[in-house]
């Protein structure tokens, strides 16, 4: 429950920049009622985990992209995920189709592009490897 929370409070801080309102830690903090700590540890981890090109504007005492395109990633996966993501990457190496086997990395590309994972599988992830 507490990580849809923290989603739930990213997506609120990422929507405020995106109306150009100045979020800060104060603002987050009293939005959600918690402390500002917790306000300044979350949008730490949105700078530093999902890479958001924030910066703290002095004059307007808020936050804002140096980047207007920048979005948060629309799907995440917890540990369990990526674990059961990786041993699906893992099984397909028995799969003979080339052609399905570069359909499934071109898959997992995209799955593992929008989501929070730092991993990033490569084609030879799910060549043969029946000699293991």
């Amino acid at each position: 429950m507490a990580g849809k929370l923290a989603y739930e409070r990213f997506y609120w801080f990422h929507g405020r920049i995106k109306a150009k309102a100045y979020p800060n830690a104060k603002t987050l903090a009293e939005h959600f009622e918690i402390s500002q700590k917790q306000a300044q540890r979350d949008i730490e981890f949105i700078r530093d985990r999902l890479c958001a090109p924030l910066l703290f504007n002095q004059c307007r005492r808020g936050y804002e992209y140096t980047d207007g395109s920048y979005e948060l990633p629309p799907v995440w996966f917890n540990e369990e995920e990526l674990l059961a993501l990786c041993l699906a990457l893992r099984l397909s190496a028995a799969i003979p189709d080339k052609k399905l086997k570069k359909f499934l990395h071109e898959l997992m590309e995209k799955f593992l592009h929008f989501s929070s994972a730092s991993f990033s599988p490569g084609l030879e992830d799910i060549e043969d490897k029946s000699s293991l």
